[in-house]
C-alpha cells in the first residue's frame, strides 16, 4: 500500500501527485508536499497535473515540506497506525462472537 517509489521521491524533495489510497495519506498531503487525487478519479488527476504544471515555484518549497516530514518520523508514526488499524480490523473478523 506504500510505494518505494512514492518514498523515495518525497525523500528526495520532489513533491507527488498520487491516488488517496490509505498507505499513501500521511505521506503525501494534498497541497502541502503533492497532490492527492480520489482513487479511480481521472478528472482529478488531471486537475492534479494541472496545479503541478501551473505551480512551478510552489514545487520547491512543497519539495521541501515533505523531506521534513519524512525526516521527522511523524510519518513513520502515521504509518504504524494505519497497520494497527488493519490488524484489529482483521483480528476483529476472526473472534468468535
Amino acid at each position: 500500500g506504500r510505494p518505494n517509489a512514492l518514498i523515495e521521491a518525497v525523500a528526495a524533495g520532489l513533491p507527488a501527485i498520487s491516488s488517496g489510497l490509505d498507505g499513501i495519506l500521511g505521506l503525501v498531503g494534498h497541497d502541502a508536499n503533492g497532490w492527492v487525487f480520489p482513487v479511480e478519479d481521472i478528472g482529478a488527476l488531471k486537475i492534479c497535473i494541472e496545479s503541478a504544471a501551473l505551480c512551478r515555484e510552489k514545487l520547491r518549497d512543497m519539495g521541501r515540506i515533505g523531506q521534513r516530514q519524512l525526516a521527522s518520523g511523524s510519518e513513520w508514526a502515521q504509518s504504524a497506525k494505519s497497520y494497527m488499524r488493519v490488524f484489529e480490523g482483521a483480528l476483529a473478523e476472526r473472534s468468535p462472537s
